[in-house]
C-alpha cells in the first residue's frame, strides 16, 4: 500500500518532469530566457509539510514574471495541481489521468472487507492539462503550444 510519503514522492517526480518540458518549451521559443528554480513549502493535512520544487519564468520586455507554484498532492478530481502565478492572474494546472474505467479492486475476509485498492494506473498515463473551465469539465492536455499562450496570457 502506497503511504502518503510515496504519494508525495511520485508528485514531485511528475513536479519534475513538467518542468522539464517547461524548459524545453521555454528555450524553443525564447533560448535566452534564464529559468530560476525555486523551493516551495506545501502543507497539506494528509502529509503534513513538505518542500517542492517550483520555477520563476521571467520574461525580457515584459513589465511581470510568471511563478510556477505546486498546490499540492491531494487536490478533488486530480492528482497534483500546480498553479502559474503572475500580477496579473493565475492559471492552474492539474495532473489527470486520461479518461477511462475508474475502478478498486477490494479483498475480502470471509464477508468483511480486508482491503481496497485503486486501479493501478500505467506509467505514463498521467498527464498536465489546463483547468480551462472547471464547471464544464474543460482539461485540456498542456502543450508547448498551450503554455507559450498561458505564458503570454500572464505577461502581457
Amino acid at each position: 500500500m502506497e503511504t502518503a510519503a510515496d504519494l508525495v514522492d511520485e508528485y514531485i517526480g511528475q513536479l519534475k518532469a513538467l518542468y522539464a518540458d517547461v524548459r524545453t518549451w521555454i528555450h524553443e521559443h525564447d533560448p535566452g530566457t534564464t529559468i530560476k528554480p525555486v523551493t516551495v513549502e506545501v502543507i497539506e493535512e494528509a502529509s503534513g509539510p513538505y518542500r517542492a520544487p517550483g520555477l520563476e519564468i521571467p520574461r525580457r520586455g515584459w513589465p511581470t514574471h510568471v511563478r510556477m507554484e505546486p498546490v499540492g498532492r491531494w487536490i478533488v478530481g486530480a492528482l497534483g495541481r500546480v498553479d502559474m502565478k503572475s500580477a496579473m492572474d493565475t492559471e492552474t494546472l492539474v495532473l489527470i489521468v486520461p479518461p477511462g474505467p475508474i475502478w478498486t479492486v477490494e479483498e475480502h475476509v470471509g464477508r468483511a472487507p480486508a482491503s481496497r485498492r485503486p486501479r493501478p494506473v500505467p506509467a505514463g498515463a498521467l498527464k498536465w492539462a489546463w483547468s480551462e473551465n472547471k464547471l464544464l469539465g474543460q482539461y485540456p492536455p498542456l502543450t508547448g503550444k498551450l503554455f507559450h499562450k498561458l505564458l503570454v496570457s500572464l505577461t502581457s
